[in-house]
């Protein structure tokens, strides 16, 4: 993954979660066990790129969406590791084994930037104006 293009994935992904015309409609929020389970598999097997697009990743809140994200580029680095191994011992994969190098080094700084960015966003949401002076009443 190149420079750019790991800019434009960390936009692309921050845009999905942070648009509201996403969040699905009441109606919709009804899960089958077998959404859920997709999801988990999405998540497990690190298919970060096609979880915009799944039913029940859409029904989460931001921050879930945010977390959710966060741990499908984690379980896809642990993958590629696992994978790194056996290429670094030989003159003819060294080539294979520095692109994968390189890319689990880009997942690694997309997680970063998106989590970054969504909770320095988050803070300053909670720290607004409007926040201030406000008291919550509990009785």
């Amino acid at each position: 993954m190149k420079k750019s293009s790991l800019r434009s994935a960390k936009k692309q992904i921050l845009e999905l979660i942070t648009r509201t015309e996403h969040v699905l409609p009441e109606q919709q929020n009804q899960l089958s066990p077998s959404e859920t389970k997709e999801l988990e598999f999405l998540v497990g097997n690190g298919h970060w790129e096609v979880l915009v697009k799944n039913k029940t990743f859409l029904i989460l809140a931001p921050e879930g969406q945010v977390q959710t994200l966060a741990e499908a580029v984690e379980n896809r680095t642990k993958i590629l590791r696992t994978n790194l191994t056996p290429l670094g011992r030989t003159e003819s994969t060294r080539a294979a084994y520095i692109q994968i190098l390189n890319h689990i080094h880009d997942l690694e700084r997309l997680k970063e930037e998106i989590l970054k960015e969504f909770y320095t966003n988050a803070g300053k949401r909670q720290i607004s104006k409007e926040s201030k002076g406000k008291k919550i009443d509990f009785y």
